[in-house]
């Protein structure tokens, strides 16, 4: 058995210790543990609180969970892809990633076979025993578009009930929320994401504004009786900024995240790593999880950065004790889009790659004991 695996098998059985029974049946209200105060949902499904805790202890662990958005709906070579038990990730290292990002926008405004096909996908990542999380890039009322071009006055009409906005925005949660229940199980959710960046229509310079949009967003939810949810609040880096500047408050976040791309070129770890200590300190003291919710290099990686996961993500985290306590690394899609976008581009090696040396460095990150495949999971829900 390998290091890597029989770190695994220890990490399993201290996990086990305090586990609860998982529910063959698929999830059912917590009434056998009775209201929780360790979630934003009180009333959270048993599953839900062990996904919780469980995170909690990856976190407290040195190791963290390795995750992507969309790891076996699309490939880079080929597209969207159906098999689930295929994924760029696996074809490098033999295993997916141990927590699978979707998007509830590819559920929303997609053709009813891609949204039958990703549902598909969600579920099957859930069954194998991985990590799911979802964030929602929101087409605007009237719009083709998430961004704030085209919605500069969106957010305020929310807020100030006009133009049908906010009837509007309940509906579309509405639509998400038949999703949620539908597929019963735990889902970590990171809706409003980078709020601090000026690109999306829910951004504003007045962070009271977005801090008031979040708390309607998750007020909602509860007062549908939505059981299944995991809350994160991640914005994005900005270097010199407060990262709580946009913080809606403990009883409505449940992880703390940071959206960070380019690591130790865009801004240095040191910088990066002063931000993320401060979130993981407060983590701790305030019972919530901590993690890294999407990173990569859009612009270097392969070419000019082949080496970026053990240089930039991998060492550099091992190198922090505190940093270390975060639960999970996500990065985005693999994806050609085709065209000169930087968003053509991998963010992990695939077979095809000409690169061999990003390949290596992969497979070194996925060999690390530190990180967390889904292969290397403990039973996550309970």
């Amino acid at each position: 058995m390998s290091a890597k695996n029989i770190s695994s098998v220890f990490l399993a059985i201290i996990l086990a210790l305090a586990g609860c029974t998982k529910n063959s049946n698929g999830p059912e209200s917590n009434t056998d543990q009775g209201v929780n105060d360790l979630l934003v949902d009180s009333h959270a499904t048993t599953e839900t609180v062990a996904l919780f805790q469980n995170l909690l202890k990856i976190g407290k662990s040195d190791k963290f969970i390795f995750g992507q958005e969309f790891p076996t709906d699309f490939r880079f070579q080929g597209g969207l892809n159906s098999d689930v038990d295929q994924s760029d990730c696996k074809d490098v290292v033999g295993e997916h990633p141990g927590l699978h990002g979707s998007d509830f926008l590819y559920y929303l405004n997609k053709p009813e076979d891609e949204k039958a096909m990703h549902l598909n996908a969600v579920k099957q990542a859930y069954a194998r025993g991985a990590v799911v999380t979802f964030d929602w890039h929101i087409i605007g009322q009237n719009s083709s578009s998430f961004t704030i071009q085209g919605n500069e006055s969106l957010l305020q009409d929310i807020l100030q009930n006009r133009n049908g906005a906010r009837a509007w925005f309940y509906g579309e949660m509405d639509k998400v929320i038949a999703i949620v229940e539908n597929i019963e199980f735990p889902i970590i959710f990171r809706p409003l994401h980078e709020m601090n960046g000026k690109w999306f229509w829910w951004h504003s310079d007045d962070a009271a504004d977005f801090k008031t949009l979040w708390k309607m967003f998750v007020d909602y939810f509860r007062g549908k009786n939505v059981h299944n949810v995991i809350y994160c609040w991640a914005p994005n880096y900005v270097q010199n900024e407060d990262y709580f500047k946009y913080y809606p408050g403990d009883d409505y976040v449940d992880v703390l995240g940071l959206d960070a791309y380019e690591p130790g070129a865009a801004m240095s770890h040191a910088e990066l790593f002063t931000v993320m200590m401060q979130m993981v300190d407060y983590a701790t003291v305030s019972g919530k999880i901590a993690a890294f919710t999407e990173t990569g290099n859009r612009s270097a990686y392969p070419d000019q950065r082949p080496r970026f996961w053990t240089q930039d993500v991998l060492n550099p985290i091992n190198g922090n004790a505190k940093v270390r306590q975060i639960a999970w690394v996500l990065t985005w899609i693999n994806s050609d889009w085709g065209g000169a976008s930087s968003n053509s581009r991998p963010f992990i090696p695939y077979s095809g790659m000409d690169n061999i040396q990003a390949k290596i460095d992969f497979a070194e990150f996925y060999k690390d004991p530190h990180t967390l495949f889904e292969a290397d999971l403990p039973d996550m829900y309970k």
